[in-house]
């Protein structure tokens, strides 16, 4: 069994898929990265994290930071354009499955109902996502993680020693 992985950190230079990446360094483990950004790929690089610069619309350059890659940890950058989101799906989750990655961890960003169709565009697409990847072939692991502790600290909710959360509750 192979021992020294190379794991594929979509969002290395962002909050969650920033953690994932500096765990996996903090753990000797082989990283590389996919960012649009070339300053933020010289940053991830003087971190030890193999920096692939483009945009996850360019096929090519999605299998090339798929190359010889074992495990994929992806996260969907946040994008107001539907169709966009959907062509990072797709493109993302076909090089995987052209590098016949071992694993493929999903994390959503939030919580999808399994039965329940919303009227929530962003879970919808989640729930696309979450489908393709299961009819995908590879193995999965999927994260719907139901609130990050880190938007406490948004301003509003966390007010002069308040914690202001809404609730709603849904009648069925």
């Amino acid at each position: 069994m192979k021992q020294d992985h190379l794991y594929l950190v979509y969002g290395a230079s962002g909050a969650q898929g920033g953690a994932v990446a500096n765990r996996l360094l903090e753990s000797g483990k082989k990283v590389r990265s996919i960012t649009r950004n070339p300053e933020a790929a010289d940053l991830l690089q003087s971190k030890g994290i193999e920096a692939v610069v483009g945009d996850m619309s360019d096929t090519e350059v999605l299998a090339q930071a798929h190359e010889g890659v074992d495990r994929v940890f992806l996260n969907i950058p946040v994008e107001f354009d539907t169709a966009k989101v959907q062509m990072y799906i797709d493109h993302a989750i076909e090089a995987a499955v052209n590098a016949k990655v071992e694993l493929l961890v999903v994390n959503t960003g939030g919580f999808v109902p399994q039965d329940d169709i919303t009227n929530t565009l962003a879970v919808e697409l989640n729930r696309k996502l979450i489908g393709e990847v299961k009819g995908s072939g590879l193995p999965y692991i999927i994260v719907e993680p139901i609130v990050y502790l880190e938007n406490f600290m948004i301003p509003g909710v966390l007010n002069e020693g308040v914690l202001a959360i809404p609730y709603l509750q849904i009648k069925k």
